[in-house]
């Protein structure tokens, strides 16, 4: 977790809605809601998702999804289970550093 005195956390590389009262983390719906060239990026999450298991683990809520995240290392694979308009499939991301 520490490496070259600074501590590091993974990242998804979105911003997720924490008003969001749905089942699941709605990635946000804005123009910057994900990081260019982050894991979601290349995983091809867009704005508007609903991630609805993190490595199989059932997500009721973005903080749900924040606390499965950083349960994990950086550079580990998840596999992602999310809807887009109304369609479910599944991504498989490599969490990046945080800053």
């Amino acid at each position: 977790m520490i490496k070259n005195g600074i501590a590091t956390y993974p990242v998804l590389g979105v911003s997720i809605d924490m008003k969001y009262e749905g089942d699941g983390a709605l990635i946000s719906k804005s123009d910057k809601a994900i990081l260019p060239g982050g894991p979601a990026a290349l995983a091809g999450l867009k704005g508007g998702d609903i991630i609805t298991k993190f490595e199989g683990r059932t997500i009721n809520s973005a903080e749900e999804l924040i606390v499965a995240i950083r349960a994990k290392s950086v550079g580990d694979k998840a596999v992602l289970t999310y809807i887009r308009n109304g369609v479910t499939s599944t991504a498989t991301v490599t969490l990046q550093a945080g800053k």
